[in-house]
């Protein structure tokens, strides 16, 4: 009998929580690419010539990504791509905190655009970390179990 915390548990729980945290967001944003281009432009690090580009492409990309590594198809460069846009945000997130701006994290559209910027660094660093963590995993794997 496995216990309940095995690797293959926690990587398995790892994937679906975030991404269909990724999925949730993704559609989130999708339904008001507005508000989502205002929350990008809150955080005053990109061109605004840039933002509406930004604010297409970054939903779909989430839904997709966390798609792909429920469902455990090209669940390494899902992953990576989740890995990725954690970092991102983090940066985001963690130079705006720096600079005082007066940001709305933008993580869940307007769905849930309550969280203060220092929570939204702290899920995000979560959600980083065991991402990474996922990665170290399959790394560690032996090649007949990805």
């Amino acid at each position: 009998m496995r216990p309940l915390l095995s690797t293959s548990f926690v990587s398995t729980a790892i994937r679906i929580v975030i991404g269909g945290i990724f999925i949730y967001a993704g559609i989130m944003k999708m339904r008001d690419p507005a508000a989502f281009a205002k929350a990008i432009e809150s955080f005053r690090m990109v061109p605004r010539a840039f933002i509406p580009a930004l604010a297409i492409i970054i939903p779909p990309l989430e839904v997709l990504a966390g798609a792909l590594w429920i469902v455990n198809r090209a669940s390494v460069a899902a992953a990576t791509t989740i890995l990725g846009l954690c970092v991102l945000f983090a940066i985001a997130l963690g130079a705006a905190i720096l600079r005082g701006l007066p940001t709305s994290c933008g993580c869940f559209g307007a769905a849930l655009d309550g969280s203060p910027p220092k929570v939204a660094l702290i899920r995000d660093i979560f959600f980083t970390a065991a991402t990474a963590y996922w990665l170290v995993l399959q790394r560690a794997a032996p090649r007949e179990k990805r």
